[in-house]
């Protein structure tokens, strides 16, 4: 749920989410407004195993094998590498923010996902 005073961080998320179309990232399906309390919520691909936090702070059994631990750090560092690509970068990654199950991991909540300019 976005409240109306986020609402300027929920545009800037949704301009760069709109931008990056690639399955390393959590697909937006759409959005909904509540007129009576002025709130919006993101409707989004569902992650079966929800935030890479929550499945810490659980012991989820899947993280305890070695090759998921790395299959998850690959995951994360290509999709950065996709942002870098783009001249991104996502400005706010926490595991919080890292979504997944057991085929897909997504990275989403793109805090100031400004354009970058490189140099060279």
């Amino acid at each position: 749920i976005i409240e109306q005073s986020n609402i300027e961080e929920f545009i800037d998320n949704l301009s760069v989410w709109e931008k990056i179309k690639n399955e390393r990232f959590v697909s937006l399906k759409g959005i909904s407004y509540n007129p009576i309390n002025k709130n919006y919520l993101i409707v989004m691909e569902n992650m079966k195993n929800n935030s890479l936090e929550y499945a810490l702070n659980k012991k989820d059994p899947y993280l305890e094998n070695f090759e998921n631990k790395i299959n998850i750090a690959h995951e994360i560092i290509t999709g950065l590498k996709i942002l870098h690509d783009q001249q991104r970068i996502h400005g706010n990654l926490k595991s919080s923010n890292v979504l997944f199950d057991e085929f897909h991991l997504g990275v989403w909540k793109f805090l100031k996902a400004n354009e970058i300019k490189c140099r060279g």
